[in-house]
């Protein structure tokens, strides 16, 4: 009991914290509703993951579960650094991921119990962040207002006073599960079977297989979802690029937030509907300069992808390469949206685009700007290699497209690649 879990429904998926267990219904607390769901439709995720998803819902008629499962690892990679430079920015860890008028507020005041003491807390949502960041990504030094847990921040950083300042060991994000309940789900862990039925639930932002722009409609119901203010989300994606002025904006902005009771909303396993909620409204089509690989690219893709990779979302894979540690060449967009179907010769790759760019030449390209990554559509940057001086640079090359291919590709092409080096 009291884990972060992801809740798959009738028509969606949604995000929150099992707060209840019993017989084979659970209740779960999700952006401040409190949910009953059968365990079977219950999976665990990584609590950092929950919370910045759970004023959101992936609809299962355009996400398969795996589709999901990737955004959950991709968000949590992103966070901890795994195999990318880790972020504690909200823009950096969402970009590609929704819409970005649905990005919840760093400020956003989270609830949680606490799975040591059962106490519900109370924190930021940068927080949670920081303490994954510093913590469970082994980022040093880790600052003091950070805590000893991602639930319970330091006194003097507590949204209503803070936690209760108990000490506690080791990481909180992947074991936060100290209970004193025996539950079904603590023997086993829960799968995503069954499903789940809303009954009155108010309407969350749908998340669409592409970020787009919602319209008009789908802005104020993200409004009503969330607690950040407009104004504050334009400000946030305005300092996005600019590290420093983003902290020392989110250090010195205060929100006032009035407490909310909790609406208990009962979740139906009937295979009817009792109280059908309002129609939710979907999110427009996807944007034209949206990566939108054709069935042929796709049937390759697959082919030549490794297990690892193979089933993200193409934003997702071609997004993912900029800060990748075995991306050891210039990532343009034009050039990582070939790469995603090994687009050689006619498909205009070279083997020189993949001529190796130092550490110290890539951080001078993304400091100036780098790419622009919201055009991954045929008119995504790309520019033709420069032609080798000499065989040394063609093997260079090479030996810099088998470092990727041992991330990203499947054992025969990694066969291959090594019979040429």
């Amino acid at each position: 009991m009291r884990r972060a879990a992801a809740v798959k429904g009738s028509d969606h998926v949604y995000y929150g914290q099992v707060v209840e267990a019993e017989g084979d219904q659970l209740s779960i607390l999700s952006d401040g509703q409190q949910l009953t769901a059968e365990w079977k439709a219950v999976s665990v995720v990584a609590p950092i993951v929950a919370l910045l998803l759970e004023h959101i819902q992936f609809d299962s008629d355009e996400w398969s579960a795996r589709e999901i499962e990737a955004v959950e690892n991709t968000v949590l990679d992103r966070v901890l650094g795994q195999d990318i430079v880790g972020s504690n920015q909200i823009p950096d860890i969402l970009e590609g991921l929704i819409a970005e008028a649905n990005y919840p507020s760093a400020t956003k005041v989270c609830k949680w119990t606490d799975p040591s003491t059962g106490q519900q807390t109370e924190f930021s949502l940068q927080h949670a962040l920081d303490f994954a960041y510093y913590v469970d990504g082994g980022v040093k030094p880790v600052p003091p207002t950070v805590g000893q847990a991602f639930c319970c921040p330091p006194q003097s950083q507590s949204p209503i006073g803070g936690g209760d300042g108990e000490e506690r060991e080791g990481s909180e994000l992947f074991d936060p599960f100290i209970d004193d309940d025996d539950t079904p789900q603590d023997q086993s862990e829960p799968i995503r079977e069954g499903t789940v039925q809303v009954t009155t639930r108010p309407e969350r932002p749908k998340r669409s297989r592409q970020p787009v722009s919602s319209s008009d409609d789908g802005v104020h119901e993200a409004k009503r979802r969330r607690t950040a203010v407009d104004q504050d989300a334009l400000i946030v994606e305005k300092l996005s690029d600019d590290p420093e002025l983003l902290e020392r904006f989110l250090a010195i902005r205060q929100a006032n937030r009035q407490s909310q009771t909790v609406p208990r909303t009962q979740v139906s396993t009937s295979s009817k509907m009792i109280g059908q909620p309002p129609p939710r409204k979907r999110v427009t089509v996807a944007s034209k300069y949206a990566f939108a690989p054709r069935d042929d690219q796709q049937e390759v893709h697959e082919r030549v992808t490794s297990e690892k990779h193979k089933g993200k979302p193409a934003t997702i894979f071609v997004k993912g390469m900029v800060r990748s540690e075995f991306v050891k060449f210039k990532a343009l967009p034009g050039v990582c949206t070939r790469a995603y179907d090994i687009q050689f010769n006619s498909g205009g790759l070279s083997i020189r685009h993949f001529a190796r760019l130092t550490e110290d030449e890539r951080m001078s390209w993304l400091e100036s700007g780098g790419s622009n990554f919201g055009n991954l559509s045929a008119t995504a940057e790309f520019a033709a290699a420069t032609p080798a001086s000499r065989i040394e640079d063609a093997v260079e090359a090479a030996r810099v497209f088998l470092t990727y291919c041992r991330e990203y590709c499947c054992s025969e092409l990694i066969e291959l690649v090594e019979h040429i080096v």
